[in-house]
This record gives structure tokens, C-alpha cells and sequence, in this order.
């Protein structure tokens, strides 16, 4: 359903935020 898409976008980009933020400290 869209419904269910639109859920796993937010997912997946809430996903590359946190994976962002964590890299920052790192580099």
C-alpha cells in the first residue's frame, strides 16, 4: 500500500540521518 512506502521512506531516510550524525564524530 502507499501508506506502507511512504512508512519504509521515513524509515530509510531516518536511517541515513542517524548514519550521518554518527559519522561526523568519527571523521
Amino acid at each position: 500500500s502507499v501508506s506502507a512506502i511512504k512508512q519504509h521512506n521515513n524509515l530509510s531516510d531516518n536511517l541515513l540521518r542517524v548514519g550521518q550524525v554518527l559519522q561526523i564524530p568519527v571523521i
